[in-house]
């Protein structure tokens, strides 16, 4: 057995805070990686979730009938890449996915510290 429970994919309506439970019975509970956007690639649309998305998925953990529950967004804000640090990806097939310069993930916080409508959502 490979210790991997075959029901690992949530049913609908569960919690992944729930599912953690079924393995772990105490605990801090943490989402350690909370993304309230997610990265580029160059000739791609930019990537996006909505404020009232993100805020509404924050509230629901920090109000888990499961007790305290520890969130690290990824990223809280933006950032930039110089030289060639910047990455890419090898997509399925040929395809190769340059990422641009910017770190903005769509954050929170923009690149020069601007507050966007996420960060007054999640505050």
């Amino acid at each position: 057995s490979s210790g991997i429970n075959a029901e690992w994919p949530l049913r609908p309506g569960m919690s992944a805070f729930t599912r953690l439970r079924s393995f772990q019975g105490h605990g801090p509970l943490v989402n350690s990686e909370f993304y309230p956007g997610w990265l580029d690639h160059w000739g791609e649309p930019h990537q996006c979730k909505t404020s009232s998305f993100v805020g509404a998925e924050f509230d629901k953990m920090l109000k888990s009938s499961l007790g305290n529950v520890f969130v690290n967004f990824y990223m809280f804000f933006g950032g930039t890449n110089f030289a060639f640090y910047n990455g890419a990806n090898m997509a399925t097939g040929p395809k190769y996915q340059p990422d641009p310069t910017s770190y903005d993930y769509d954050a929170p916080l923009t690149e020069c510290g601007d507050t966007t409508e996420k960060y007054y959502a999640i505050r």
